[in-house]
């Protein structure tokens, strides 16, 4: 919640809660010393949400000083629905999914690639819980990995629509997952996502603890003036000169029609400004570009030596008949090891209408397979 005063009311009453459901069902008394949990012993050990939820609800009941912490309760309640964040040996102990359960220390040992389907649009609250575990859990094990081999680790964290999962303390994160050696890649659309009306402006906080950035494509108005600002200064020459009234009045307009002095010489008179090296026309024009972007570096290290933020033309990261032959792919089929999630609608019934599929004309198909080949062979390596 934060550090605030009535921020950091709620913030302790949460952390206060999790901390008794955690003690509580701690076998060694000394881990209790003080705390006067010692009546309210639990024996069960917490190995899911599940578990944590029935210990929360234990351990609350009805006391006014927990009160404040039913945000806990809520979330752990909307975790409890993903039956991948609750398996256990106790309750599944046959479960073929266990024995390829990810675990975030083999993951960094064994340098492995662990990918997160996360859909936003379905529960973007869970979705964000989520995503924030993944990060902690990464930068545990990382801390994990650095004492037993007293070595920094090299893990790599990309997150897509990182503002689903920005929260306050995100400069925390960042800062020690570098100090853990984890590097992060946060993409998101605007500067303005992480700006939440009624929320906490987590833009300077993201800003200032970012690195490298790059701006594919800036479309409101507060990213093209922040990129404008961090473009650096230049010089620009503004010209000015005297024309007779009526050339201005046929429009007759330009430096060419501008009057002769009395040596009959024809004199421009030109002044210098100070102004941003990239106006907002010009990051509108790099936006129009596919493979244009401005990038900016903090810091200087060999080969980037740059000042300001600078255009930068890129060039696609695979060839697009690869690209098409990636997405046109299917996912492996789920054997045992692999949950599915469970659709949350009903299944349908015979009282339930179900949309019909539209079918495609024969001579469309054989249009579209005709079109296709034409393409296929324009975009053809091969000489033709």
């Amino acid at each position: 919640h934060g550090a605030g005063y009535g921020r950091g009311y709620f913030a302790k009453a949460v952390r206060t809660l999790l901390r008794a459901a955690y003690i509580a069902t701690m076998p060694d008394q000394q881990t209790r010393r003080g705390m006067n949990f010692a009546e309210r012993k639990i024996d069960r050990r917490i190995e899911s949400f599940w578990d944590l939820e029935d210990t929360i609800r234990e351990i609350a009941g009805n006391r006014k000083e927990f009160q404040a912490a039913q945000h806990l309760l809520m979330i752990v309640q909307s975790l409890c629905d993903f039956e991948q964040l609750n398996l256990t040996a106790d309750r599944n102990p046959n479960e073929p999914a266990l024995k390829h359960a990810i675990s975030m220390p083999e993951v960094i040992s064994e340098k492995q690639v662990v990918y997160f389907s996360l859909v936003a649009t379905m529960d973007s609250a869970s979705v964000g819980e989520i995503a924030r575990m993944v990060i902690n859990t990464a930068n545990a094990a990382a801390i994990q990995h650095r004492d037993n081999f007293n070595q920094r680790p090299k893990v790599h964290i990309v997150a897509d629509e990182a503002q689903c999962i920005v929260a306050g303390n995100i400069e925390t994160i960042l800062q020690q997952g570098r100090d853990n050696g984890i590097a992060f890649t946060l993409a998101h659309q605007s500067l303005s996502q992480l700006k939440v009306p009624g929320d906490v402006d987590l833009t300077s906080q993201v800003l200032n603890s970012t690195c490298i950035k790059r701006y594919h494509s800036a479309r409101d108005v507060e990213s093209q003036k922040y990129i404008s600002e961090l473009s650096g200064a230049t010089l620009y020459a503004q010209r000015s000169w005297r024309q007779l009234k009526g050339r201005v009045v046929n429009g007759e307009l330009g430096v060419r029609y501008a009057c002769i002095d009395a040596d009959e010489i024809m004199r421009v008179q030109v002044s210098e400004q100070v102004g941003p090296r990239l106006e907002p026309e010009d990051i509108r024009d790099i936006n129009r570009d596919i493979n244009s972007c401005v990038v900016l570096f903090e810091r200087n290290s060999g080969y980037s030596q740059f000042r300001g933020a600078f255009p930068m033309t890129i060039n696609w990261p695979m060839p697009l008949r690869e690209y098409e032959k990636r997405s046109d792919s299917v996912w492996p089929t789920a054997e045992g090891e692999t949950i599915e999630m469970a659709n949350a609608w009903p299944a349908a019934t015979i009282e339930t209408v179900v949309p019909a599929k539209s079918t495609v004309v024969p001579a469309l198909a054989e249009l579209n397979d005709g079109l296709r080949s034409v393409f296929d062979a324009l975009n053809s390596d091969d000489e033709q």
